[in-house]
């Protein structure tokens, strides 16, 4: 019976708590949506600059859903760097040369599956070893494993996360032990006590990211 009224002493705190009891239903949604953002992996379109390939491989491209963009090497640098590709090739005497973004390990994976396809679609003499294709990553490796796609963001995440946490207690401690409505009893501004609480352990959160 103890418990039972405790319980219920709960639910109607939090009924009559609104603030609280919005944290509790729009947080995880927040939360959530965040974490959707950072490990989407839903690839739209693939693009692929074209330094020096025959027609026929770049019809190839074409047939495999990717969309070739012709372009000079240095040209294909810059669209690499600005993210408008994801790869660019070279074919030199049947070989074929590589420079791929490995940033984005699941289109990197995709493209270089389709440059090898489109390749081999052309000649079946070009799977020699000789000619093997050549493939340097200008971004990331070939080898990174999930960790290292997603942790850089998740660093932000997880102190932007804690930070919330911890802020939430100490606004929390303020009301409890009556220091808000005395801080609120003198000339300062309900959005300067919150622009204040931002600043302080805005501060923090820069220096710990």
């Amino acid at each position: 019976m103890r418990i039972k009224a405790l319980a219920l002493r709960i639910v109607n705190q939090l009924i009559n708590d609104k603030r609280t009891l919005a944290l509790i239903l729009c947080a995880p949604l927040l939360l959530l949506t965040l974490i959707f953002f950072i490990l989407d992996t839903s690839i739209t379109d693939l693009k692929v600059g074209v330094v020096n390939a025959p027609q026929q491989y770049i019809e190839n491209l074409y047939d495999n859903n990717v969309i070739p963009v012709r372009c000079t090497e240095s040209e294909a640098l810059k669209l690499l760097k600005d993210e408008e590709i994801i790869a660019f090739v070279k074919m030199i005497s049947g070989k074929l040369y590589v420079d791929v973004d490995g940033g984005n390990t699941s289109k990197a994976t995709q493209a270089l599956a389709v440059i090898e396809q489109a390749k081999k679609a052309m000649n079946p003499s070009m799977e020699r070893v000789d000619l093997k294709t050549e493939i340097n990553y200008i971004y990331g490796a070939g080898d990174l494993a999930m960790f290292d796609n997603f942790g850089s963001l998740l660093i932000g995440f997880l102190v932007f996360f804690f930070t919330f946490l911890i802020s939430g207690i100490s606004f929390l401690q303020e009301r409890t032990t009556g220091t808000l409505e005395k801080l609120l009893s003198t000339p300062i501004k309900r959005w300067e006590i919150v622009t204040g609480y931002v600043l302080g352990f805005g501060t923090v959160t820069v220096v710990q990211s």
